[in-house]
């Protein structure tokens, strides 16, 4: 098995439904990738690119048009979500350029300043995921960075979505999320590792709907528990790389 999502998973999900829209620094998962992206992306942004692998819904490509003006590049193979996220960019201003292709066969002769994937090298295993890290690799300029993330679904999470989600789970990769593998990736590829920590708190399945109760919404959002993480219970797991 080198692929564990197929194009039908993408298109049944309510996920880019549920998901249009943008990053809100008053959620914890949300501000988590904020504060991640003032250390991955810095200050001096003039006439650099950004590519997101993986990009629908587009919450993230948004951001980095919004807050820091980079040249805005996304790749997706799934046509009904880019064309939902192109009419939802064009409402809200937001101008980025979308790819059609499959990643796993994707060639490029440009190079990004920023490549990063939230959520996507998981979704593959064996010689295609050796394929999906290598080419972020390939695309990413010298001296540019890698970021990479990815769920953390080991541990406590995993055991809550055993019970909760396991059609879920079974569509994720969980050997690679670990220290291990990020620090493996950048020794075989002669990159720099910037940070590599689990972030983003304790988070369980369908947690996002305490939203309708605003005292406990409140409570779970709140900053006093961000940096509260651990390989147990963690939402994410990622690492901010550099090209040498």
């Amino acid at each position: 098995m080198t692929k564990l999502t197929s194009i039908n998973d993408w298109k049944k999900s309510t996920y880019m439904h549920d998901h249009i829209s943008f990053l809100n620094p008053h959620t914890r998962s949300d501000r988590s990738f904020i504060l991640k992206f003032e250390k991955f992306i810095g200050n001096k942004t003039n006439n650099k690119k950004i590519i997101e692998i993986g990009c629908c819904p587009g919450r993230f490509l948004a951001y980095f048009y919004k807050k820091y003006s980079l040249k805005s590049f996304g790749i997706d193979y799934d046509k009904n979500s880019i064309a939902m996220m192109r009419d939802e960019f064009k409402k809200s201003g937001v101008q980025s350029q979308i790819i059609n292709a499959d990643f796993t066969k994707y060639r490029s002769k440009h190079k990004f300043d920023y490549v990063c994937s939230f959520g996507f090298v998981e979704h593959f295993d064996n010689e295609t995921l050796d394929k999906v890290l290598k080419n972020h690799v390939n695309i990413t300029s010298s001296k540019g960075f890698i970021f990479i993330s990815m769920p953390n679904l080991t541990y406590l999470n995993k055991f809550f979505f055993k019970l909760f989600k396991p059609d879920l789970l079974a569509k994720h990769n969980t050997k690679i999320m670990n220290k291990d593998f990020f620090k493996h990736f950048a020794k075989k590829n002669n990159l720099k590792i910037i940070e590599l920590n689990y972030f983003g708190g304790f988070h369980l399945p369908g947690m996002s709907k305490l939203s309708r109760f605003k005292a406990l919404a409140y409570l779970f959002n709140h900053k006093i528990f961000d940096n509260l993480n651990s390989k147990y219970f963690s939402h994410y797991i990622g690492c901010i790389y550099q090209k040498n």
